[in-house]
């Protein structure tokens, strides 16, 4: 996977003008969506105005703003959904060890308290763990 990011693999953007030029809008396009306020159309918008008017694709650009803004919206909205994906999925790998070891630790004869705080969790959360993963075990005291 080669880089293309603004100001990365230089020789590359250099030897490939519109590449270059659309590596700086994606650039422009974050730095404008730091702004927290700003909208993500309106920062695709704000990066086509303020393109140098000496960039190749600038006039491709603001002939074809609706597909080109539809296309980067895309492409912003699949980056964020696997963010947020990648984020769930961490969420649930440490609720899962979590479970696990709370487990572990009530097979080994640990009250239910000290799993909780050292799981982090409530004593209820433990409860429910251990009675949807071993009914069969001894009933739960506390």
């Amino acid at each position: 996977m080669i880089n293309i990011n603004y100001g990365r693999n230089q020789k590359l953007l250099e030897a490939c003008k519109p590449l270059m030029e659309y590596s700086w809008l994606i650039a422009e396009v974050r730095k404008n969506k730091k702004d927290k306020e700003v909208e993500i159309g309106s920062a695709i918008d704000k990066a086509i105005t303020e393109m140098p008017n000496d960039f190749v694709i600038k006039p491709f650009l603001e002939a074809n703003r609706a597909e080109v803004k539809g296309m980067l919206l895309e492409e912003y909205n699949e980056a964020e959904t696997m963010e947020l994906f990648r984020v769930e999925g961490r969420e649930e790998g440490r609720e899962e060890g979590q479970r696990g070891m709370a487990l572990n630790l009530y097979r080994a004869g640990i009250p239910v308290e000290n799993i909780a705080q050292y799981a982090e969790v409530s004593v209820a959360q433990v409860k429910r763990w251990i009675s949807s993963d071993v009914p069969e075990q001894k009933p739960l005291a506390g």
